[in-house]
């Protein structure tokens, strides 16, 4: 999770920017340049490319961990495919019942219908998720 440090408006030269203001959350998608990054309003306003310079990592930002009840298959580009038992860290939910997850493994962020997700009561075994006071949170990988 990313909280942006300056309001970015983009302009005709970046016809996929995100529009976003001062401490606006969004969680980054994926780093596409040193320069550049594709994120998602937490806000749900939208997703596009932001300038890495314009935005800050929030440290230990607590997520939910869920459990997959059945396998899904990612339809398109927006949802992510998930095997049966594969956990995720809920970044967002919203009220159309999809849920923006990040899956522990793979790390691939998209949404998911929350009907097909249980709460997990046990810390899930991966390297980027810690459990700090009770809470399971992200922690950065070191690059």
């Amino acid at each position: 999770m990313y909280k942006v440090q300056f309001s970015y408006q983009p302009d005709s030269q970046v016809p996929n920017g995100l529009s976003v203001a001062v401490g606006d959350e969004v969680i980054v998608l994926e780093r596409l340049t040193e320069n550049w990054l594709s994120a998602k309003a937490v806000n749900g306003s939208g997703s596009g490319l932001i300038p890495t310079a314009y935005v800050q990592e929030i440290e230990e930002y607590p997520y939910d961990v869920y459990a997959a009840k059945h396998e899904t298959k990612g339809h398109d580009d927006n949802h992510v495919h998930l095997v049966k038992g594969a956990k995720v860290q809920l970044l967002m939910k919203d009220s159309s019942k999809k849920w923006t997850v990040r899956d522990v493994e793979s790390h691939q962020v998209g949404l998911v219908s929350s009907s097909n997700l249980v709460k997990c009561q046990e810390e899930p075994k991966a390297a980027s998720v810690d459990q700090v006071d009770g809470r399971f949170v992200f922690s950065k990988k070191s690059a």
